[in-house]
């Protein structure tokens, strides 16, 4: 047991330090929008598979939620749909390696 558990946090600090983000000049809350990307390692090793345990919830949640979704909002099921699992989806799939996605500077 006390193998597994060091070899867990082994694999954790390894993730940590290569997804550690580089230190660079101070940047405003506007120009972290028009500038945002994660370190390609981190993304590869903690945020692709977080995005695919959340598409996995996601579909396991909408399979109860469908009924109530029904009742209550018939005309924007897609939109449930699209909350629960197609964002995740398109954030685990369809961005490139390190990239971000769904930030909007125009409010």
């Amino acid at each position: 047991m006390r193998r597994i558990a060091r070899n867990l946090l082994a694999v954790l600090t390894l993730a940590a330090c290569l997804g550690a983000p580089v230190a660079r000049a101070s940047v405003g809350y506007e120009d972290s929008l028009d500038d945002c990307e994660y370190p390609q390692t981190f993304d590869l090793l903690v945020l692709r598979p977080l995005g695919l345990g959340t598409v996995v919830l996601g579909s396991a949640l909408f399979v109860p939620v469908l009924p109530i979704a029904l009742l209550t909002v018939g005309n924007e099921l897609g939109l449930v749909a699209d909350d629960l699992i197609g964002q995740p989806a398109r954030f685990t799939f369809k961005r490139n390696l390190g990239e971000c996605m769904g930030t909007t500077s125009g409010y």
